[in-house]
């Protein structure tokens, strides 16, 4: 139950961030708002909010502002709450979020070592599509001995020179590669683009020519010979809609009805049906039927390839392709919009984000050094000099930022050291290293705020172990008397047994309802009339509520009896044989949602509770800023 309460704060809890000083009890210029003595800067506010608005992807107007801002100060009152209890006081508490500081600190670490080569070498790469195959030898490079590794990087060489010879790479690859893919796909990888395969393999794919094989290249997973098949111009990203007919693997008979199906479909938008009502109706795919089949921007390597390479060939917005087929069905796809890659400055901000993710410590280590050095003004003293004939170890070493350094625990290793050249350099770079580190919030936002975020999690989450979740599930009487107060919550949904014949026309429903009275099964009905391109017939068997089957909602009080409907360009004979009414679930049937309804409810009185210690004051003249920015 904990899991599933975390689910339902997981935009607010991810996004959330504030900048905190106490004290004032009224918002003052650059604060958006103040909750109880906490004051939250707007810069924090939009952050948060943008974060949380990636997550649910939708164009946010001021409503949807408004309704996070007030999420988003019942979290702030939480959080209060468990600060106000000592919760993140305790030494786990603080053992745990360290541990989180020194990693979210890493990537940002790595940012002053980029290069604005890197970067537009990067663009460049982005510029372009490359098809290759590869055969994997795998070996961890961090543990394997000299030995190890040079009887791997020997063997690649030898099957490159069987390329060399003569020897298909797709024989090559199904007879060696340590790819379990390989014996499918002989090691084709199909088009990718820069970003979507570690960065060795990237560069190695792109810088080897077309037709060729590059020399064995380390990654993380061993060692790859990449054959480049093809370079292209990068096609960018198209925005599509589908609509989905699901097949069970193996299940050949439904996979010739929905093929069936997924024609007759086709044909009724070739001749002018809409798109939109046929998504919503047949569309098995529930992730996007609500959104009109509507799926979010993809480029190459995003998709199964079938599906990717139908989406690609549509030209035209709006343009349907065939039917497509995948692993998990059938598929009609609605070409929608498309676009290629954005110009440098607008892309930068993300090549820098996955250049500090790509980019491995050894290969930066002397550029590093090099750039904090310039960054921090380190200049040697005369003790440098000559720092292997140094005897007074008492005199600065060096200046950082005009200030002079001396280090006794330097003095000490430079005394034992032979190489004492290199005992400062490592000092020099763990010094600098300790600076960056410290001035990380002041330099970049985003670290401050999800610092800020990572805090205000742990301390939410125990807060509400404490008050809510734990409390639900270890009260157990409590429990009882919120299900005997709230029975008629519980019922199960009045349903009816029955068969239904829907029709396009009056006509073809008579028909069928004529052949069902003889005796004809719905499949043979369906298989009659549903011969060729067209959907003529459906026809529905079993239990059904009003919300499984919306035609039924026409009917007030439904019972027993022969029903005609109609409704979304459908006529419906409909016959009732059985009503089977609804009724109080025992608790031990509806456990989990009694639960859920509990923890509730616990949360509601709460927050009321909460609302009286921690008021909340919005700065209005920073929320119309707040709209300007994120409208």
């Amino acid at each position: 139950m904990k899991s599933l309460r975390l689910t339902l704060f997981t935009s607010v809890i991810l996004s959330a961030c504030q900048t905190f000083q106490g004290g004032k009890t009224s918002p003052e210029q650059g604060d958006m708002l103040v909750v109880g003595e906490k004051r939250v800067s707007t810069p924090a506010f939009v952050y948060a909010f943008e974060k949380s608005n990636r997550i649910t992807e939708q164009d946010p107007d001021k409503q949807q502002v408004n309704e996070y801002l007030d999420s988003y100060i019942d979290f702030q009152r939480k959080v209060l709450a468990g600060q106000a209890e000592g919760i993140d006081t305790t030494k786990a508490f603080q053992k745990e979020y360290q541990q989180y500081l020194d990693q979210l600190a890493k990537p940002y670490l790595m940012a002053s070592r980029l290069e604005d080569t890197l970067l537009t070498d990067a663009y460049q790469r982005m510029q372009q599509e490359v098809r290759a195959s590869h055969i994997l030898l795998r070996i961890d490079p961090s543990k394997a001995s000299p030995a190890d590794t040079l009887k791997v990087y020997n063997r690649l060489l030898a099957i490159k020179k069987e390329f060399d010879e003569g020897k298909s790479f797709e024989y090559l690859a199904r007879n060696n590669s340590e790819d379990p893919s390989a014996k499918v796909n002989a090691g084709d990888l199909g088009y990718f683009s820069a970003f979507q395969m570690v960065y060795p393999f990237e560069l190695a794919a792109f810088n080897t020519p077309v037709g060729e094989v590059s020399d064995p290249v380390k990654s993380q997973f061993g060692y790859h010979l990449i054959y480049v098949r093809d370079k292209r111009a990068a096609q960018g990203k198209v925005k599509a809609a589908h609509l989905m007919l699901r097949v069970e693997r193996g299940d050949s008979t439904g996979a010739e009805a929905a093929f069936q199906k997924i024609n007759s479909l086709k044909k009724m938008l070739d001749n002018g049906e809409d798109w939109a009502p046929l998504v919503k109706e047949f569309s098995e795919d529930p992730g996007s039927k609500g959104s009109d089949g509507e799926l979010p921007w993809f480029g190459r390597g995003r998709m199964v390839p079938e599906f990717e390479q139908a989406a690609f060939e549509l030209k035209e917005e709006g343009e349907i392709s065939d039917p497509v087929r995948t692993a998990y069905g059938w598929h009609l796809i609605k070409l929608i919009d498309r676009k290629g890659v954005a110009p440098f400055e607008e892309v930068k901000p993300e090549i820098e984000r996955k250049m500090r993710r790509v980019l491995a410590d050894g290969e930066r280590k002397e550029l590093l050094i090099k750039k904090l050095t310039a960054k921090y003004n380190v200049e040697p003293t005369g003790a440098l000099d000559s720092l292997n004939q140094l005897k007074d170890f008492n005199r600065a070493f060096v200046t950082i930022n005009e200030q002079a350094v001396y280090s006794s625990i330097l003095s000490a290793k430079l005394q034992k050291a032979s190489n004492k050249e290199g005992v400062y350099k490592n000092w020099l770079s763990d010094t600098l290293k300790v600076i960056e580190k410290a001035q990380l919030g002041e330099e970049f936002p985003e670290y401050k705020f999800l610092a800020q975020e990572y805090h205000d999690g742990m301390v939410l989450f125990e807060v509400m172990e404490d008050k809510v979740w734990g409390k639900a599930s270890k009260d157990s009487l409590g429990l009882q008397g919120y299900y005997v107060a709230h029975k008629a919550d519980y019922k199960t949904s009045e349903k009816y047994q029955l068969v239904a014949l829907g029709a396009r026309d009056t006509a073809k429903l008579a028909l069928a309802k004529a052949d069902f009275l003889q005796g004809k099964t719905g499949n043979a009905l369906e298989k009659s009339f549903n011969e060729g391109a067209e959907l003529n017939l459906q026809v529905k068997e079993g239990a059904y509520s009003k919300t499984d089957f919306a035609a039924l909602s026409s009917v007030k009080k439904l019972g027993v009896g022969e029903y005609e409907l109609e409704g979304d360009g459908w006529y419906w004979w409909v016959k009732v044989t059985e009503v089977i009414p609804a009724k109080e679930q025992p608790l031990d049937s509806c456990r989990l949602k009694v639960l859920n309804d509990y923890q509730e409810a616990l949360e509601k009185a709460w927050l009321k509770s909460l609302k009286k210690e921690y008021p909340a004051k919005v700065n209005k003249g920073e929320l119309q800023k707040v709209y300007q920015e994120v409208l």
